[in-house]
């Protein structure tokens, strides 16, 4: 299952960074049929033989859950980041700045919704997260903007209002 729309992360990227079995755990608070191995599947898009249709059913609305709040986080961020650049940013505006870490951050607090999961840990986590989409939407920490190629390496002397030719006179003596 994919998202009907590009995000700063997917769900691949987050299993990847949080592993399968926290994103299970994560997922399973209403689902109590959901394994590691079914949520797998459901993300791939195809079961194995001898699935349930109630299982089929929570994986499926198990990893819908990971898609709609990655798209959450996104469209959350989204609103900090248009104060600092026009939208959507670009892959190197992405690449450059610690835009994917954000979404997946923001959608663990997210789905880390009830006492059972939240840790004091994550909570400063998801502060820090808040804290940075603040600065960036403020413009006190910006994003790489993408860079002009530039027109090669240019060698010669440059112009200067500094005297150069009295440089080593002075308390330095006489130039040799």
């Amino acid at each position: 299952m994919t998202a009907a729309r590009l995000t700063y992360a997917t769900a691949a990227q987050f299993i990847q960074e949080f592993g399968q079995e926290e994103t299970c755990h994560l997922l399973r608070d209403e689902l109590p049929l959901l394994t590691e191995e079914l949520l797998q599947e459901a993300l791939e898009g195809k079961f194995s033989d001898g699935r349930s249709e109630e299982e089929q059913q929570q994986a499926i609305a198990a990893a819908k859950r990971l898609d709609d709040a990655i798209i959450e986080a996104a469209n959350w961020m989204d609103g900090y980041l248009m104060s600092a650049a026009p939208l959507p940013l670009t892959a190197q505006q992405i690449a450059a700045a610690p835009i994917k870490t954000c979404c997946l951050e923001l959608t663990r607090c997210q789905l880390m919704d009830d006492d059972d999961n939240a840790t004091e840990g994550t909570e400063k986590r998801c502060k820090r997260w808040i804290s940075w989409l603040r600065d960036v939407a403020n413009r006190t920490v910006r994003l790489v903007a993408e860079q002009k190629g530039s027109g090669g390496v240019m060698s010669g002397k440059l112009s200067s209002a500094y005297n150069w030719d009295a440089f080593d006179r002075g308390q330095w003596g006489r130039r040799k």
